[in-house]
């Protein structure tokens, strides 16, 4: 699939993508390539993923706004989805 969006790796081995054709958010293990984990997002993630770490806990936040690219389809929105990480 297509990727628009951006990477983003963190110290626990984990690459996240997004802004692909589909609209998902996915996460792989950065040593062996495995993946680990997929979301579905209304609308493509349209920027790389970001990462903070709060009282001991780190988030994902990702940007889903649609995109204007070849095999995206006209969704366009304004959404921003945060998931804890384990």
């Amino acid at each position: 699939d297509m990727n628009f969006g951006g990477l983003l790796s963190t110290k626990g081995n984990i690459v996240f993508a997004t802004g692909t054709t589909n609209n998902k958010v996915y996460a792989y293990n950065s040593k062996n390539g495995k993946f680990l984990w997929e979301f579905k997002l209304e609308y493509a993630g349209s920027s790389p993923p970001m990462t903070y770490q709060y009282n001991g806990t780190q988030y994902l936040i990702v940007n889903s706004s649609g995109g204007k690219y070849y095999g995206y389809d006209d969704n366009f929105g304004d959404k921003i989805y945060a998931f804890k990480i384990n």
